[in-house]
C-alpha cells in the first residue's frame, strides 16, 4: 500500500494544536521512521533529520499503530502517478502550507513510496515552491517513489522579493 510521508526539517511544535481537524488521519514520528519496511527513504530521513508527517486513511484517525498508507486519499490512474482525490486535496494544501510554516527552515520534503509505482526511486533534481508542487500534481500528477523538496517563504523573504539586504 502506498506510503505519503514528509519530513519537516527543523520542525517548530509551538502550539498544542498541531494539525486541526482534517477528514484523514494524521501521525508524526520523531525521530523520523517511516512506516514502510523496507522504505525507498529512510536512510534519507534519518540523514536530514526532523519530523516525519505521516498521511493515512481516514480509517486510521483512531487506529494509528498498527498498518497506516495513503491509498483512499489518492487518485491513481495509472500506476506510475497519482493525484490526491479532490475532497482530500484542499485539506493536503492547507496541511502542507501549515508544515512550511513550523519548519524553522521553511523546508519539507513530500515523499511517496509504493511497491506498484516505478522500481526506481527519483528525486526531483530542484527545490519547489508550493505553488510550483501544485502545478505538477495537477497536470501530470506527481510520480510515485519520487522525493519533492518544498521551500516556502519566510517573513523577511515576503518582504523583499528579490532577496536585496
Amino acid at each position: 500500500m502506498p506510503s505519503i510521508e514528509i519530513l519537516v526539517e527543523k520542525f517548530s511544535e509551538s502550539s498544542a494544536d498541531i494539525f486541526g481537524e482534517y477528514s484523514f488521519a494524521v501521525k508524526i514520528t520523531n525521530p523520523p521512521v517511516s512506516d514502510r519496511s523496507p522504505s525507498l527513504w529512510q536512510q534519507r530521513f534519518e540523514s536530514i533529520g526532523g519530523t516525519l508527517v505521516h498521511l493515512g486513511e481516514p480509517r486510521f484517525k483512531e487506529k494509528k499503530a498498527d498498518w497506516f498508507f495513503a491509498y483512499e486519499l489518492l487518485d491513481v490512474s495509472q500506476p506510475e502517478s497519482f493525484r490526491f482525490k479532490q475532497k482530500y486535496l484542499d485539506q493536503v494544501l492547507a496541511l502542507l502550507t501549515s508544515l512550511l510554516g513550523r519548519s524553522k527552515s521553511h523546508t519539507i520534503h513530500f515523499t511517496s513510496d509504493w511497491q506498484f509505482g516505478p522500481k526506481s526511486a527519483q528525486m526531483e533534481k530542484r527545490t519547489l515552491t508550493i505553488d510550483e508542487f501544485i502545478k505538477i500534481h495537477n497536470a501530470p500528477g506527481l510520480r510515485f517513489n519520487t522525493w519533492f523538496t518544498i521551500h516556502g517563504k519566510n517573513d523577511a523573504e515576503d518582504s523583499n522579493p528579490k532577496g536585496q539586504k
